[in-house]
């Protein structure tokens, strides 16, 4: 099984229209594909233009993931493989395979654990199958390799400052290395279920684990205060708030290690580029498959004044042309299928 996550840097980025997209891809390919989401997806009125948003069209022969309930009206469009269902899930899920074309509102499970055990069930059900989860930046856990292999990101460009400020600190994690394995190695060794931050001295041995939000945790701060001049390694769990981040600011022998990009979406750009002594890595780095853009400005044409990481496929599905995302689109979609046809492991998905 192969698992892509699509998340937006905010409301309205063209998040539900690359999925769309993207699925329409594949189902030109493969019928090996299953659609779910983190939650609810999304809004159903676009706040730009006013119109509603795009549906989620289940093609004929699909697979899908959603809550039962949402299934009440639609019984002749699907036929079930198995509920999912307390006390494994907090509600009724339905795994089921569309009969015909319909439109459905995803709401898959919302936790770590019960995505992961709806892993284990499409797995045992479809030997190989494309699994792509609608998802959001606030549910943290979707960025653990054993939840997501890759990302597709949707953008939003607009003439709103404060927007643009989201877009741009949500494109900053993407530029972080990934962990030093000198520094990976005891990390992994000494995480355990509830640790939401981890303390390592010179010789990598624990010094402190804690096990509430990092920003808020007292003794973290009291931990750190006396190691300020001294070689430090922080593993963090929790979002690196702009409080800890500026607390941090300073500690020129620390190595801050992020478990996932999502935990640095609060941290403004212009506190970025201020001087942060630290060095700055994630233990997942994630997997960026492509990038779909949503330029909502007058000319269209302001991509540039955002930061891309390099080797990563962009396109913009509202403004560019069908020759430019068909080619994006088929080589992205035939490696998804190869790999997925080629090993049905955890792992991330080349390009």
């Amino acid at each position: 099984m192969i698992t892509v996550t699509f998340i937006g840097s905010d409301k309205n980025a063209g998040k539900t229209t690359a999925f769309n997209h993207m699925y329409g891809a594949l189902y030109e390919k493969t019928k090996s594909v299953c659609l779910t989401s983190t939650g609810i997806s999304g809004d159903r009125i676009d706040a730009f233009y006013g119109h509603p948003k795009p549906d989620i069209l289940i093609r004929k022969n699909s697979y899908f993931i959603t809550a039962t309930e949402r299934l009440s009206d639609k019984k002749k469009d699907y036929s079930p493989i198995i509920e999912l269902k307390a006390p494994d899930f907090s509600k009724s899920y339905m795994f089921g395979k569309s009969i015909r074309n319909f439109k459905l509102v995803l709401e898959g499970p919302n936790t770590k654990k019960e995505l992961l055990l709806m892993k284990d069930v499409i797995r045992t059900n479809m030997e190989k199958t494309i699994l792509m989860i609608d998802g959001s930046a606030d549910r943290q856990f979707v960025a653990h390799p054993a939840i997501s292999d890759g990302f597709c990101f949707s953008i939003l460009i607009s003439e709103n400052p404060r927007s643009m400020e989201r877009t741009r600190a949500f494109l900053v994690p993407f530029s972080l290395s990934a962990c030093p394995v000198c520094i990976r190695k005891p990390i992994i060794l000494n995480l355990e279920d509830g640790k939401r931050s981890l303390l390592l001295d010179e010789n990598f041995q624990e010094v402190y684990a804690g096990r509430t939000v990092p920003f808020q945790d007292k003794a973290l701060y009291s931990h750190l205060k006396k190691r300020k001049h001294r070689k430090t390694v922080l593993y963090i769990n929790g979002a690196l708030s702009p409080s800890l981040f500026s607390y941090l600011r300073s500690y020129d022998r620390l190595t801050v290690v992020l478990d996932n990009f999502t935990l640095y979406q609060t941290i403004p750009t212009e506190s970025h580029s201020s001087r942060f002594h630290p060095a700055l890595h994630l233990l997942h780095k994630a997997h960026i498959n492509g990038i779909f853009i949503r330029d909502t400005t007058p000319t269209g044409d302001k991509r540039h004044s955002v930061h891309i990481p390099q080797g990563i496929p962009v396109c913009d599905l509202f403004r560019d042309t069908a020759k430019t995302i068909q080619k994006m689109m088929t080589p992205l979609t035939g490696n998804l299928i190869k790999h997925c046809k080629g090993s049905d492991r955890h792992g991330p998905v080349a390009h």
